[in-house]
């Protein structure tokens, strides 16, 4: 489906005016996008398991065919579409452009609710709960790797300095080379605000929020700070 057409739809959805043939196009195009996405962090990522989300669906909510967990995906997508609308509106994307986001919020989802379905499963037997438990770091890694790319490809190095304060003063203090304490400390007054908020919409795009904090956020942001601290601070990281 190309791109101007893609997005036609996924505007028809938000103004509510997209007919059955057009809803029912737009779902079995996206069921191809869920499939390739499933498979491929089943592979990379799918722990011991090795199950995709959609096999997850199937084997753990009495789907019958891999239609309905296609189907079930897409309306998760759909509902993630329309709390997003007035940002959607908002946006500036090219067709292409606009095509990549939704995709990211695909993608997204699938990690979300792969994430789920290892909290769901707990009740089943103990060896099955090891599986699980083990899907649920790699979906974890896999988040953590997204988070690191982000950072590193939307914040500049001179600003990553002030998370790493926020982080331990003490031990990064050495980022602001030959200033006193409180030339630090004011410099970071200044700027924290507005650093976090980039931060904060790179969670946001990634759909993360508050409950991966210890998991996710904060581990990427302690190794992107130690990569920092070796690179500028004398001693590296001694």
């Amino acid at each position: 489906m190309e791109p101007g057409r893609f997005r036609e739809l996924i505007f028809k959805i938000l103004d509510g005016r997209i007919t059955e043939k057009e809803y029912e196009e737009l779902s079995n195009y996206t069921a191809g996008i869920i499939k390739n996405v499933s498979s491929r962090l089943a592979q990379n990522y799918g722990g011991a398991s090795n199950k995709s989300v959609v096999e997850l669906l199937i084997a753990n909510f009495n789907y019958g065919e891999y239609k309905e967990a296609y189907k079930h995906i897409f309306e998760e997508l759909i509902i993630k579409i329309l709390y997003k609308k007035n940002m959607l509106y908002q946006k500036e994307l090219s067709d292409t452009e606009f095509k990549k986001y939704v995709v990211s919020m695909l993608y997204n989802l699938i990690i979300d609710l792969k994430r789920d379905l290892t909290k769901t499963i707990k009740t089943q037997k103990d060896a099955k709960e090891t599986i699980i438990e083990s899907a649920k770091k790699e979906i974890y890694e896999l988040a953590r790797i997204e988070l690191s790319h982000s950072i590193k490809g939307s914040i500049q190095e001179d600003d990553i300095k002030y998370f790493c304060y926020l982080l331990s003063s003490k031990r990064y203090k050495c980022l602001w080379t030959g200033k006193r304490e409180s030339a630090i400390y004011q410099d970071v007054r200044r700027n924290k605000e507005r650093v976090l908020k980039i931060l904060s919409e790179i969670i946001n795009d990634l759909n993360l929020d508050e409950e991966v904090y210890e998991e996710v956020i904060k581990p990427v942001l302690s190794e992107i700070c130690e990569e920092l601290r070796n690179k500028k601070c004398k001693g590296g990281d001694k």
